[in-house]
């Protein structure tokens, strides 16, 4: 299923809430932040941590040896494991700056939805990948986007972003692992 316009919107309008100045900014969830550039920035090294990124708005390059990867409004990019990569922001104004939504992967808490679902289907997951990347990029699906909304809202009561948020997170988990895509992780977490 693909995002509509109008979660879209409304996903772009909670990051412009939640991302007042320049920078990675962490929410009160210590796994969800977001993140605010308002110039290009060049390409550059660094070692990423496992995360799952959702672009609201401007553009992002993630290079991994001669592969790569390019995320903009309404996709979303996971990198399954710790890497080094390089990246660069190509999209981004002050007016119109890069805005993106992550959330740090944790795969035991992955491991635990992925046991539970194998439980609800009564047959072990299976792995759809006999050759799995350790990172993708697609657009974000409104079964996925729609939960992120919540994610933000969530943060508006502390007591909310605090037992919300994680059952929030284990949704996004579930949708993730139920994606096309998720085959790529499951044989992840099942080696």
């Amino acid at each position: 299923m693909a995002t509509s316009g109008s979660n879209l919107e409304k996903f772009v309008t909670l990051l412009k809430q939640h991302t007042p100045q320049e920078g990675v900014h962490m929410t009160c969830n210590e796994n969800f932040g977001t993140m605010k550039i308002s110039i290009p920035e060049p390409r550059s090294p660094r070692i990423h941590q496992a995360a799952m990124i959702l672009v609201g708005q401007g553009k992002k390059r993630c290079f991994v040896g001669d592969q790569i990867w390019e995320y903009g409004p309404g996709d979303f990019m996971i990198l399954f494991l710790p890497m080094p990569l390089e990246t660069e922001i190509v999209e981004a104004t002050p007016e119109h700056p890069f805005l993106a939504a992550g959330i740090k992967i944790n795969l035991a808490r992955l491991a635990e939805v992925l046991l539970k679902i194998e439980r609800a289907d009564g047959i072990p997951a299976i792995s759809y990948s006999s050759k799995p990347t350790g990172i993708f990029s697609a657009p974000i699906p409104d079964t996925l986007l729609a939960p992120m909304i919540r994610l933000f809202e969530s943060l508006d009561n502390p007591r909310d972003a605090t037992i919300l948020g994680e059952l929030i997170l284990d949704e996004i988990y579930y949708r993730i692992l139920c994606d096309d895509r998720g085959g790529d992780l499951r044989t992840f977490l099942q080696q």
